[in-house]
């Protein structure tokens, strides 16, 4: 896919240290900025995903896969809510290149591509083996490394995100009897994303 954009969204290739820095730039200018005053709910909720995050790089300190993947996933609902925001700061600006730099943005050649991998599909939602469990299938992105899934549960304001490197993944701990609302992202090299897909709503029992 390809589409043209005023604002830079260099940061979803930044190291960790460089996002962890960009992001909070980002969120202390536009918290104190009036003009953003309407994307100060998303600008909170990229606040606390930061935290969140902080606490989980914290805790890979000790070592530890599970602790590595945690950080990985809270990693990507930063990257998540960051590429949102910019998008809503991409429409606020229309074509002002001193709204993007305001909000802590990067701005791109008049002009610029942007280019991404496919957008993948979900293909088969079904029940797990397991109570709470639910079995995914995607469909094949060339050039992704992973997917990322994200699980909206009904009642839960927050979304969950998880990953996978394989085209089939059981997701668990889920409370039976809950409707969840289900969409992927293909992740490619240097932390290239597509789009989120459509999305599947399932009972998981």
């Amino acid at each position: 896919m390809i589409k043209f954009e005023l604002i830079s969204k260099d940061f979803k290739r930044y190291t960790k240290d460089q996002l962890l820095a960009f992001v909070i730039t980002v969120r202390d200018l536009m918290t104190a900025d009036p003009q953003f005053k309407n994307l100060l709910p998303k600008v909170k909720i990229l606040k606390n995903a930061i935290t969140e995050w902080e606490t989980a790089m914290a805790a890979t300190l000790e070592g530890g896969k599970i602790a590595t993947q945690i950080q990985k996933e809270k990693k990507l609902i930063v990257i998540n809510i960051t590429d949102e925001l910019a998008s809503d700061v991409d429409t606020l600006a229309d074509g002002d290149e001193k709204i993007v730099w305001a909000a802590g943005f990067n701005t791109n050649k008049t002009g610029s591509r942007i280019t991404s991998i496919a957008t993948p599909s979900i293909l088969d939602v079904k029940q797990g083996d397991e109570r709470g469990s639910f079995k995914l299938k995607f469909s094949k992105v060339e050039g992704r490394t992973s997917y990322a899934i994200m699980i909206k549960e009904a009642g839960k304001d927050e979304p969950e995100i998880r990953t996978s490197s394989k085209l089939n993944r059981t997701l668990t701990n889920f409370e039976p009897g809950k409707e969840l609302t289900i969409q992927a992202m293909a992740i490619g090299r240097n932390d290239l994303q597509s789009e989120w897909s459509q999305p599947v709503t399932f009972w998981v029992n």
